[in-house]
């Protein structure tokens, strides 16, 4: 099995990963970007993350991948709604709670991820999601990842869990491989 199968089944879904910071949530969603064009990178994260995102991306060819960076959450839903009628094979977003734990306004982050979810529905789409959690592992936003999501993967360290199985990933200069 190879990361694009594992992530993205069928002929359209919503995954969801969640984990703590530095476990490779972000690499793992710019290496689907890049697997699968168009595609639509959305980053919550604001000004100083940037440069880490753009080291990721050293040695990627970026044709047919573009990056929004909303800084609230009437901004993330305008760039989900742009993926949208823009019609990407894929739209990531990293991390689609972070908005929601500053500015709490449930209704836009219920939005976003509702239009997401229709997205998803429509044949040759696919959405990921990546999730912060807390240091106890709580995901701010949890019921509204377990209702939208197809597939849900907690990452640690590099291991992608999820089905009742333990997915090794490796991380490597030019792209993030199953082990």
């Amino acid at each position: 099995m190879d990361l694009s199968s594992l992530l993205l089944r069928g002929s359209n879904c919503f995954s969801s990963i969640y984990g703590g910071s530095g476990t490779g949530k972000t690499a793992l969603g710019i290496e689907m970007a890049f697997r699968v064009r168009p595609s639509l990178f959305i980053s919550t994260e604001g000004e100083i993350y940037r440069a880490r995102v753009e080291e990721i991306v050293k040695g990627y060819e970026s044709k047919g991948v573009e990056f929004i960076e909303p800084k609230t959450s009437e901004d993330l839903a305008d760039a989900v709604a742009l993926g949208v009628m823009r019609r990407f094979k894929l739209i990531v977003v990293d991390t689609i709670n972070n908005l929601f734990r500053q500015d709490r306004k449930y209704r836009n982050f219920a939005f976003s991820l509702m239009t997401l979810r229709e997205f998803s529905k429509v044949e040759r789409h696919f959405v990921i999601t990546l999730w912060q959690t807390s240091p106890d592992w709580r995901v701010p936003g949890q019921r509204l990842m377990d209702f939208y999501s197809d597939y849900k993967f907690k990452i640690e360290k590099n291991r992608l869990i999820g089905d009742n199985l333990s997915y090794c990933f490796k991380i490597t200069s030019r792209s993030v491989i199953l082990c």
